[in-house]
């Protein structure tokens, strides 16, 4: 059961309503559990599912772009790329 009174109720990084997308209280496709950190997937070393929610979030305008991001392919600024790559590292299909 989810903390009402946090966002993050693990403390992952991912508000519960982005793990549970529908919010009916179960695991369904393509969702997360909300009581369980979501970094066990991580073959991307200090990246997580979190790291990505924020460069996507600085991407679109909504906050900072982490300090710890650099740009992985050449063209001077972080972007989609550098998402998808880290993604890819995350989910061990890049190393």
């Amino acid at each position: 059961m989810t903390n009402p009174l946090t966002r993050d109720t693990d403390k992952d990084g991912l508000d519960d309503g982005f793990e549970d997308l529908n919010r009916n209280g179960t695991i369904d496709d393509a969702e997360f559990d909300p009581n369980v950190m979501d970094t066990y997937i991580n073959c991307g070393g200090k990246y997580t599912l979190a790291h990505i929610v924020d460069m996507l979030k600085a991407l679109s305008g909504h906050n900072e772009m982490p300090a710890d991001v650099s740009d992985l392919n050449g063209d001077d600024r972080i972007g989609l790329e550098e998402v998808l790559y880290l993604l890819q590292k995350i989910a061990c299909l890049r190393r």
